[in-house]
């Protein structure tokens, strides 16, 4: 006897077809008969012309719930019919079987287009134990209620919600975890959400939409340090520095690593310039070594010559993307759109209680959340957190010596020395060597350092210019004003903050054992 038949016996031809349940009518099985004939695939191979033989039972709908669930049932029993009414002979189950878990199906209730063989196997014991309502899925006996959570979490959720609108649940749930407020892992998403838009209403439950157009085929470098992609992003209002009365405009540059999805450095920056993009290379190089190739837009500050002979020195490939295609920087904009969503309302909630004053402030927020939550939470394309995917890669880094990068990065300008041994750079008067007068000179030097500016003349260096002037007195920042009590006592960006300083510490602390075992020894 074959398999199939001692798995699944069927009844032979001449007998009736298998017997419809006991609360079976011919009246309501002809409710739901073209349902079942819509979703059965053609059986054209079998010799069958209709696939529903038999009544079987069709509850009453009194909910979309049930109704649905009407519907899986329906189709279920479309899928089994020719093997519960007795239709097949002997040896014919395993065939039908496997070309019905081959076949696509518009499933009910399912994004799932096929069926396994066990499933459909499943399908028939559960009908032939129980009937057509065997095949109904069971649902939770609290549907449409909202599950138990202690009143404190809900009020000091909600609370959350109404403080910045902008949070999302499950930066709800990070903040309850991380204050000590909730146990991680007992708070669910759903769970939260649903009592969030029962208690709160539509208004307060507003989002920042992103654009999330499709239709360019995706695209991920093979190994890390492969593809970097870098921008900018128009940032918070800030006290200008040199005018507190006044607030001045904060740009975000940052650069991405294509495969793991890693920050390598991101940086907010008062200007959106030469030295800023190019201050924010030198730092994530510094930090993950170079990359093989550097992609980025047609903006003027991509697209300097400066910035193609330090890709060029360094052999990193700069290329630009093609005008009006943002979609193929896809990665970094999304960095972006989670920066919009997660990290600016917390930020500019921040900046309106004075705890943010000087982008000083605000970049250790930004390094804060990129360390702590960002690089840690598993990537929505990936599945894996950004910083453990890019550990996890063994492609080789090119790490580039300290000296080499800071010189690399120099600017460089040609100055004539006037007759007292000077030249002017940048509203600063330099003293270089006095046999240097009334010559063309070549200076290369740190736009954010210029102390020191090196003097070349003919390729040779000669000597190092110094500023005549070199202490300039600068008005001290203003003040933080006075922090108000905020409602909730709660800051995501704090809490990431005071986690990024103890893994700080504990790094340190690591260093400073490994060194005193290396003295012992």
């Amino acid at each position: 006897m074959r398999h199939d038949a001692r798995r699944f016996p069927l009844r032979p031809p001449r007998l009736r077809p298998y017997p419809a349940p006991p609360h079976a009518t011919e009246e309501n099985a002809g409710m739901h008969k073209s349902a079942v004939t819509a979703a059965l695939p053609a059986t054209e191979s079998f010799g069958f012309s209709d696939p529903f033989i038999g009544g079987i039972m069709v509850a009453e709908v009194v909910s979309m719930d049930e109704k649905d669930a009407i519907e899986v049932a329906n189709f279920r029993y479309a899928l089994i019919a020719p093997v519960v009414t007795g239709r097949l002979r002997r040896g014919e189950l395993a065939k039908y079987l496997k070309e019905a878990s081959k076949r696509e199906y518009d499933i009910p209730c399912s994004t799932r287009k096929t069926v396994h063989k066990r499933t459909i196997e499943k399908y028939i014991s559960l009908y032939r134990k129980g009937g057509f309502q065997a095949l109904i899925p069971k649902t939770r006996s609290d549907a449409g209620s909202i599950r138990m959570l202690p009143k404190e979490i809900v009020d000091k959720a909600v609370a959350l919600k109404r403080e910045i609108p902008e949070r999302s649940v499950s930066q709800i749930i990070e903040i309850l975890e991380r204050s000590g407020a909730a146990e991680p892992g007992v708070i669910k998403r759903t769970t939260l959400g649903r009592h969030l838009r029962k208690l709160l209403p539509p208004d307060e439950l507003r989002r920042i939409k992103g654009s999330d157009k499709r239709g360019y085929r995706r695209f991920e470098a093979k190994s890390r340090n492969d593809l970097w992609q870098g921008d900018c992003q128009h940032g918070p209002y800030l006290p200008d520095p040199q005018n507190p009365e006044k607030k001045r405009q904060t740009y975000l540059i940052a650069f991405i690593d294509d495969r793991s999805r890693l920050i390598t450095h991101a940086e907010y920056y008062f200007e959106e310039n030469r030295p800023k993009l190019e201050d924010c290379l030198k730092k994530a190089i510094a930090k993950y070594g170079l990359p093989r190739r550097l992609f980025v837009d047609n903006a003027a500050i991509f697209s300097s010559s400066h910035l193609q002979r330090i890709c060029g020195e360094l052999s990193i490939h700069l290329v630009h993307s093609k005008v009006g295609k943002a979609s193929s920087r896809g990665k970094i904009e999304a960095f972006f759109r989670t920066i919009k969503r997660s990290f600016r309302p917390e930020a500019c909630h921040l900046i309106a209680s004075g705890e943010i004053a000087t982008i000083e402030e605000l970049n250790e927020r930004l390094w804060a959340f990129i360390d702590v939550y960002y690089h840690k939470r598993p990537h929505g394309s990936t599945k894996e957190p950004p910083l453990s995917r890019w550990l996890s890669d063994e492609s080789p880094v090119r790490f580039v010596d300290p000296e080499r990068l800071k010189e690399v990065f120099l600017w460089t300008e040609q100055r004539k020395v006037n007759k007292a041994g000077c030249i002017s750079l940048f509203g600063i008067t330099y003293e270089v060597d006095s046999y240097l007068a009334n010559k063309v000179v070549t200076v290369k030097f740190d736009p954010y350092d210029p102390r020191e500016v090196k003097v070349f003349y003919q390729g040779i260096q000669c000597g190092v210019a110094r500023p005549l002037d070199p202490t300039r007195e600068r008005a001290l920042p203003p003040a933080a004003p006075k922090v108000k009590q905020k409602p909730t006592g709660l800051s995501f960006l704090d809490l990431l903050s005071r986690e990024r300083e103890r893994m700080l510490r504990e790094a340190l602390g690591r260093i400073s054992f490994t060194e005193a075992v290396r003295d012992d020894a």
